[in-house]
Parts: structure tokens; sequence; C-alpha cells
């Protein structure tokens, strides 16, 4: 809702917004905001990188007067402006820097588990323990009682919740306040959205045959399925399968031509009309794209990604034992073995993965790798805005650390999420201290968000942080005792 003249304080700041940016000649009724906001919103799909950056300057200063239409464009079928209108966001402190707002309580009596925070500070979903049973609670509404803490996910515009559970020994998935599947099929992670968030897929495991679910729809069973992708309209799903040995992909309803094995998921390319993934077929290896075989010569083709432009490909060949990168027309050595998929830097030069060389994990990237460590957590891999540097939680066996390019930080007893500042100059994570890490996290101790040097003072809890598109504020959620609230801080 756009500030009113009776809120005079948020109104008076926020005229002074508009005179600062030079927009009161466009600007003189309620219905003439809403309109400049619209018009701003509609120029994120704009050809021009200036224009576009000009449009997300101008929304990020208004701040949230413009978050009602930043939400709708969040959801749009042009991806990229969907993405832009995401990451606008959850740049916009919904409070003021030292404010906190309360967002939910944990039921009395109730020993909490865990919890996750949209981006936008507008909610917290709660894992919670009440006598012998778990709960999912979000938006005031829980889950089914479940026989033990469900695994949770957060759409990528960060309004939705995917779960997966038990109960009275049937598997449920669920997706916000609606059961999608109850049976007796296993669930093999991941869940994955769709771009606009609207639609989730996952794979059930049923006596020996797998299948692709979207939403309450199940896809045709096979031996094996491996994780779908969507198109970039969301509208059809894609993923590799085996039956009666063969491979082959499945897009849609079609089924694609046979191959010995297809060792990665397919790839989209960004405007959805073609599908790309490596693939073996007896002696050969190739790379798909659309209806083309290209073959490669390798004995082994894997780990196919594809810049954000779409114009170049890359991926893990090997020949004799010996593997290499192909990006695009380069060739670059592997450095130890290749521990995750490839990821492309923004500007599509370079590519950053993990890799294993003896007893010792590094993060590469192009051409560099940093320290060795015993262990690299491998969901917490960071490319830097410029796509020069990365950052990554780590181990040497006194507790974990967070790596921002060369500088290794303060040891902890867990640390998760690290996320650059928008100009690459700090960043920001989550850490425990006197706590035990676990898969998913730390149990016990107490957690505090860190910036650079800076800390947080401690909390019961704390979810991932989230730096304002000017690098200003970082806001993130917090518990103490029962209660689950929402603040933002200044990172300096």
């Amino acid at each position: 809702m756009l500030l009113q003249p009776g809120s005079c304080g948020l109104y008076n700041a926020w005229m002074m917004v508009i005179l600062a940016l030079g927009l009161w000649s466009t600007l003189q009724s309620e219905s003439d905001a809403e309109r400049l906001v619209r018009q701003l919103v509609e120029k994120l799909s704009s050809d021009k990188v200036e224009e576009r950056d000009d449009a997300a300057r101008k929304l990020t200063a208004l701040g949230r007067a413009a978050v009602p239409e930043l939400e709708r464009a969040s959801l749009n079928r042009d991806v990229e402006m969907a993405e832009r209108a995401r990451r606008i966001l959850r740049s916009i402190p919904r409070l003021r820097i030292g404010e906190e707002k309360v967002l939910t309580e944990i039921p009395e009596g109730a020993e909490f588990i865990r919890a996750v925070f949209s981006p936008s500070g507008s909610f917290a979903a709660i894992v919670y323990r009440n006598g012998d049973n778990c709960f999912l609670s979000c938006r005031g509404k829980a889950s089914p009682p479940l026989e033990f803490p469900p695994s949770i996910a957060l759409s990528p515009d960060g309004q939705h919740v995917a779960y997966q559970g038990a109960s009275d020994g049937k598997t449920l998935i669920g997706l916000d306040d609606q059961l999608l599947y109850e049976g007796d099929a296993l669930w093999l992670p991941p869940f994955v959205f769709s771009p606009d968030s609207s639609s989730l897929a996952y794979i059930l495991n049923h006596k020996g045959s797998q299948f692709v679910c979207r939403g309450k729809t199940q896809g045709p069973a096979f031996t094996r399925v491996g994780e779908p992708v969507f198109r970039p309209d969301g509208r059809a799903i894609a993923y590799a399968a085996i039956e009666g040995g063969q491979a082959f992909v499945v897009a849609g309803e079609v089924r694609g031509r046979t191959f010995r094995e297809i060792p990665s998921p397919p790839v989209y390319s960004p405007d959805g009309k073609s599908l790309l993934y490596a693939a073996g077929r007896f002696e050969e290896s190739a790379i798909v794209i659309g209806d083309e075989v290209r073959k490669i010569e390798a004995d082994s083709v894997s780990e196919l990604a594809l810049a954000p432009d779409g114009k170049t490909v890359a991926y893990v060949a090997g020949k004799d034992g010996a593997y290499r990168i192909v990006l695009g027309r380069e060739e670059v050595p592997v450095f130890g073995k290749i521990m995750s998929p490839l990821r492309f830097t923004a500007d599509g030069k370079k590519v950053a993965y993990l890799s294993k060389d003896r007893d010792l994990w590094y993060a590469v990237l192009g051409r560099r790798h940093g320290e060795g460590f015993p262990e690299i957590d491998q969901d917490s891999l960071a490319l830097s805005p410029d796509g020069e540097k990365l950052a990554y939680a780590a181990t040497r066996g006194e507790g974990w650390m967070t790596v921002a390019g060369d500088a290794v930080g303060d040891p902890f007893a867990d640390a998760r999420d690290p996320i650059w500042s928008p100009d690459g100059s700090a960043v920001a994570y989550r850490a425990n201290i006197g706590g035990e890490r676990k898969d998913i996290e730390a149990l016990g101790g107490r957690w505090l968000i860190v910036v650079g040097d800076k800390r947080s003072d401690p909390f019961d809890y704390v979810g991932s942080p989230h730096f304002s598109l000017d690098g200003g504020s970082v806001s993130f959620g917090v518990r103490r005792g029962r209660k689950l609230s929402w603040m933002t801080v200044s990172p300096k």
C-alpha cells in the first residue's frame, strides 16, 4: 500500500525521497504515485542496462512504497525481470536501522528446532517439537503432526515454503498450507521451484521406480530419474531418466533419444527454446543442443553449465584418466577432482567449483585456487559481484570459518550462508558460538551475524543475512526465547 498523508512521518520521508530523485514533476496525486512506481517497474525489463539500473536505484530509494508493485513483478513470466524485482525487494529494508519487528511466536511449551525467514522479513516458518510430534508453522497455520523434523525449502521469491515429513508411516509433501502428496513413496531431495515460484517439482521413489511430480501431478515411472529443471517460463520441466539400461531426457511429455548415460541435469537456454545436456553413447561422448548432437573427443563428459547470457557452454571432459574444463573454445586445466557443479561468473568468462586433491578441499575460480582445507561446505560457495573472488565456509578442525577471497575469518562452532555486499567489499554470514555443528546446522550455543570484522549481539537463533542494494544495512531474522523477529542493522 502506498504511504498516505495521514501517516505523517513516513509520508514526509517518502516525499523527501521523491524530491531528491527529481520526480516531483511527475507526481501530483496518489494515482500518479502508483503510475510512477508501475512505470519504473516496467523499465526493469528494458534492453538498456542504464535504464534498468536507473529504475532499480529509484525503486530502492522509494523503499516500502514500491513493494506491492515489485511483489507483483517478482511473479512475472519474464524471468529476468522477475529476478530483478526480487533482488530489489530483498534489498529494501522493511525496518529502519536499529528497528525490530516481531513476526511470530513458538507455542508455549514447544521445543524450537529451526526456522527460515523470508528475505523481505514478512514472515518466519518455524519447525518445532510439541510432545511426541514435530510441526511446521507458517503464517499462523501448522502442518499435520509429523514424526520427525521436516525438510523445508523457501521459494526463490521468498513467499512460499515447501516441506517433507512423515505421519503415521506416510510421506507428506506440502507447499504452504496445501498438502501435495500423502502416500507410501519416499521423497528424494531436492525441492525445485519454478523461476516465478508458482510451481514445485520433486522426485518420489516407490517400489523400485522413480517419478517426477509437479504439484499434485505425478509423471511416468522409470527405473531412475534425475533432478528436474524448469523451462524459464515455468510451463514445462525436463529431467534425465533411465529405463531398460538406456538413458534419455524427458522434456514435458516428450522422451528424447537414448544414450549410454546422461551424467548431469539438462539445462534450458535463457529463451527456453533449446535444451542442453551432456551424454555418452557406446564409446562416444557428446553435447546435445536441441536436436543437434555434437561429438566430443573424450571418454566422458559431465557437469554441463550455460553462461547467464546463454552464449557460452562449459563442461568437464575426461580422457585416459585426465580431465579438463572446456569453456567455449578455451580449455582450462582441472585442479584436483571436481566435487561440485560448475558455476559461471556473471560475465560468463570464468567458472567456479570445489575440488579435492589428496585429502584437502579447494575452492577454484578460473585458473586460480585458494588455500586447502580438510572440508568445505559445498552449499556455501558464493561469487563476488565482480566475479573475481569467492566466499565459502571451511574448517581446519579447530572450528568453522568463512573465507572471503584470501582472508580467513575467525573460527566458530558453525559458520554458514556467506553473502557478498553489493560492492564486493564485505561478506556477511551467520555463526554459532558454543554449539555443535550438524548436517543441517549447529545445535545449542548462541548465534550471531558477522559482517567483515564486526559481530552482532548473540541470539538464540539467527537466519541468513541480506544486504540492502546500497550495502548500507543488513537485515536478518532472530529468535529471542519464544519470539521470532526481523531486524535491520548497520554493517559498519
